[in-house]
This record gives structure tokens, sequence and C-alpha cells, in this order.
């Protein structure tokens, strides 16, 4: 059994979108992120800190109540880990999702390809 205790520590990280609209209602959107933690003290990689990603998103608006939107995101191999923690895989991630009016229906596919 592990045993993990509070401690201070520091959080570094940034997000970011680019977006483009299109005359025809598509949007086209560049996406990232990034988050580092460590303890402050001993200098040590938190545990559960997020992989870097990045990501596309194509979105269509068909009128004011219906729009469709695709998501890839390429999930980054995680190699600052805490002990006792093991490294993920590099993924592939896809996402769509229809809007109509109110209601959402979505798919999300995880992963669509991974590797090692």
């Amino acid at each position: 059994m592990i045993a993990y205790q509070q401690n201070d520590a520091i959080f570094r990280g940034i997000e970011g979108e680019v977006a483009y609209d299109f005359n025809n209602g598509l949007t086209s959107t560049f996406l990232a992120d990034h988050v580092r933690g460590k303890l402050r003290n001993k200098g040590g990689d938190l545990a559960r800190i997020p992989a870097d990603r990045v990501g596309l998103r194509i979105q269509q608006t068909f009128n004011l109540g219906l729009d469709a939107q695709v998501e890839l995101w390429r999930v980054q191999q995680q190699n600052h880990i805490a002990d006792y923690e093991t490294k993920n895989i590099r993924l592939q991630l896809a996402q769509c999702r229809f809007n109509l009016s109110r209601a959402t229906f979505q798919q999300r596919l995880h992963p669509v390809y991974a590797c090692g």
C-alpha cells in the first residue's frame, strides 16, 4: 500500500486555442495544453498530472439550432511521473458531437490509435 502525504507544490501550465471562422459556418480550432507539478521542497514530480495534449476541432454550424463538431487529440507520453506511477502511452483520441437546439448527442472513441 502507498500512503501519499500532502505537501507544498508548485504548478505551472499553459493552455491555448487559436480558431479561424470560415464564411460558411465552418470553424477550425487548434488546441493545446501543458501542466507540470513538482513538490516545492523535495523537488519530486507530483502524481496524476496529465500529459501534454494538442488537438484539432472542426465545427460546422448548419443553422441556429444545429451544429456538429469533431475533435482529434494527440496525448503525449508522460515522462515526469511520481514514484510508484507508471508511464502512460501516447494516444490519439477522437470525439464527435452533434448539438440540436438544447439537446446534445456525443460519441467518444478512446483510443483511436495508441503507440508505446
